[in-house]
């Protein structure tokens, strides 16, 4: 009888310390950098993919109107929605330019396959809401669907800067 018991609470405490290893293997979200106005978690890009698009996100920003960002996640954070992140990462991290709130991002979702640009409330007349969807639908929805994730990227970026400076 001690020795099934002994065995029983072995083989408990075995299930427990595997229990925990998997707990602490399961995948860790990836955060973006706040500081970095392009962050491709996804890994949709290449070296030099991001330096042309880095450039012209500081050639936008440097004069305005406006401060893009780009992201792209693998999968976002459990629970959250690709609204209620954007509007988050928006507010923390992009509207810190002296208490303007000219945020942009463009943020897409690659496991749940969504866009989104979300705009600050100081933007929102240069950039409304009917035209962000035009952008994601015409321009780089169909571009990701054919996986040119780079040229949809671009070609959006280009949409949205030529509207903001209308």
């Amino acid at each position: 009888m001690a020795k099934a018991i002994q065995f029983l609470i072995k083989l408990i405490l075995a299930a427990l310390v595997l229990l925990f290893a998997f707990s602490c293997s399961t995948k860790v979200k990836d955060e973006p950098a706040p500081s970095s106005i392009l962050y491709d978690g996804a890994a949709l890009l290449s070296s030099s993919e991001q330096d042309d698009i880095l450039s012209l996100l500081t050639s936008h920003n440097n004069k305005g109107p406006g401060k893009i960002h780009v992201l792209t996640m693998a999968e976002l954070p459990e629970n959250t929605s690709i609204e209620n992140y954007a509007s988050d990462y928006v507010g923390a991290y992009i509207n810190l330019d002296g208490g303007k709130q000219n945020g942009i991002l463009l943020i897409a979702d690659i496991n749940e396959r969504k866009l989104r640009i979300h705009t600050s409330k100081d933007v929102w007349e240069l950039l409304k809401d009917e035209e962000c969807v035009n952008i994601i639908d015409e321009i780089i929805a169909p571009e990701f669907k054919k996986e040119q994730f780079f040229v949809g990227i671009q070609n959006g970026l280009k949409a949205m800067i030529k509207e903001l400076e209308k």
